[in-house]
């Protein structure tokens, strides 16, 4: 049996954005991650080739760094911007890409590797709301 997350609901951003924009329709499924532990139920095996992903991603996150390190620009990865926001009845989580500042400019960049989806749009979107609120020093 699944266990309850302890400390209350807990989202992450990527679960949310393809709710939001229409590409799942299964509520359920993302109240059910919100509500127990992930470690505490047995997933759906994946075909998906989570290597493959990671090296792309990597790599692109080494380009785009570099490019924006060129511009003077300082640069934040991945684990540096993760956040937890804690709201009334849920706490929300999730790690932008890349985060620079510039000028006193804070720009948020997802680095995407597949194919465009309305759900990256939501999810840029949500770190834009979020981060100032949990980050301040970004």
């Amino acid at each position: 049996m699944a266990e309850r997350r302890s400390s209350g609901p807990y989202i992450w951003v990527t679960w949310l954005t393809k709710l939001l924009v229409g590409e799942n329709s299964c509520e359920w499924a993302g109240w059910f991650k919100a509500q127990h532990e992930g470690w505490s139920w047995q997933k759906v095996p994946s075909d998906f080739d989570h290597a493959t992903w990671h090296l792309e991603h990597t790599a692109l996150m080494g380009r785009v760094t570099d490019e924006l390190e060129a511009e003077g620009k300082a640069v934040s990865i991945e684990n540096q911007n993760s956040f937890t926001l804690q709201g009334r009845t849920a706490a929300l989580g999730g790690k932008p890409d890349l985060i620079t500042v510039y000028e006193g400019v804070g720009t948020i960049i997802e680095a995407k590797t597949g194919a465009p989806s309305p759900a990256h749009h939501a999810q840029a979107m949500i770190y834009m709301y979020a981060v100032p609120k949990s980050l301040p020093q970004l």
